[in-house]
């Protein structure tokens, strides 16, 4: 049941909620599921505008069901899209505490995701750096 709020819209928690409902749902996701919220995190936390509607590549692969409702787990990372987009640098940072006390091992897979995000997104910006192959550059210009 959703609750609307003073004005008539649908109830959204705060941001400190939606912090702890997403570090409350890490700690009971499984190993597999942790690993599709994965690239979830990088895009959510990398800000590109590579996405449909505001949702990154994975969650439409995740969200095509065939008639069928979306699992919880879904619902869930459906919101952590949603949420994300207006959290600031310090609830991104505090959320990114939290899963490093909970799960330092994908914590660590976290960061070399978002590094190589970081990297591969700026590697081919609309051709300003080039479309060149970093390997094939003469060794003086790296």
């Amino acid at each position: 049941m959703v609750v609307a709020n003073a004005n008539g819209s649908a109830y959204t928690p705060t941001v400190v909620a939606q912090v702890r409902y997403m570090l409350q749902w890490f700690g009971e996701w499984s190993e597999m599921e942790r690993g599709d919220f994965l690239p979830v995190l990088v895009h959510g936390f990398g800000g590109t505008a590579a996405a449909a509607n505001g949702l990154p590549a994975i969650m439409e692969t995740l969200c095509k069901e065939e008639g069928r409702p979306l699992s919880l787990f879904k619902c869930r990372i459906k919101l952590f899209t949603e949420w994300v987009q207006t959290w600031s640098d310090d609830d991104k940072d505090s959320f990114l505490s939290g899963i490093r006390s909970m799960d330092a091992d994908f914590a660590e897979r976290y960061e070399q995701k978002a590094v190589g995000h970081v990297v591969s997104s700026s590697e081919h910006c609309n051709g300003i750096n080039g479309d060149e192959n970093p390997d094939e550059l003469p060794e003086e210009t790296i």
